[in-house]
């Protein structure tokens, strides 16, 4: 039976990941870690582990041991953050993860680079701006309404929508900046 380790257990990506195994029909052993005790219960699995945040010296090598303890055959990271760090120290871990090069994650987690990487690349995508100010919110929104009925304002990094919300004038889009 394959045992795989989902990082990040107590997320709602790791849940619906293991949704997933199940649906598949197979049986699949799994194992959870996550850096908080609250958290780490949620997930449906064969063996929990509390670990340090994924930017805490001793993280690798806390999976390192989960991954030898639970004889686990594969490490699926679910949190951005642990997805950037595994994926950038794939050398030291000692199970198999499926992640794309640091430099594509890297890019992956920057909504307007990657924007920009896919533009230029040919792909068609949503027109965006980089909003720094609230006189370039106000350009930005006024051009974009013009394409659109409403616009999507959301932070640049960051899962679950975060911070997104659709608005149609600037008094919203200030507003939700400075909510």
């Amino acid at each position: 039976m394959t045992t795989i380790l989902i990082t990040g257990g107590g997320g709602a990506a790791a849940s619906n990941f293991r949704n997933a195994l199940e649906l598949t029909g197979r049986d699949y052993r799994v194992v959870a870690s996550d850096a908080s005790p609250y958290h780490l219960e949620l997930l449906d699995a064969d063996a929990r582990y509390l670990v340090p945040t994924a930017t805490e010296p001793g993280y690798l090598d806390a999976i390192n041991e989960i991954i030898e303890a639970e004889s686990v055959d594969f490490v699926h990271p679910q949190p951005d953050i642990e997805v950037a760090v595994l994926a950038e120290h794939r050398d030291k871990l000692a199970a198999p993860v499926f992640l794309p090069d640091a430099s594509a994650v890297a890019l992956c987690h920057d909504k307007m680079a990657f924007n920009a990487h896919l533009k230029s690349s040919g792909v068609a995508v949503p027109e965006a701006v980089h909003v720094t100010s609230q006189d370039e919110l106000r350009k930005a929104i006024g051009d974009l309404l013009v394409i659109a009925p409403r616009v999507w304002l959301r932070a640049i990094r960051g899962a679950g929508s975060r911070a997104s919300l659709p608005i149609d004038s600037y008094y919203q889009g200030d507003a939700w900046i400075d909510y």
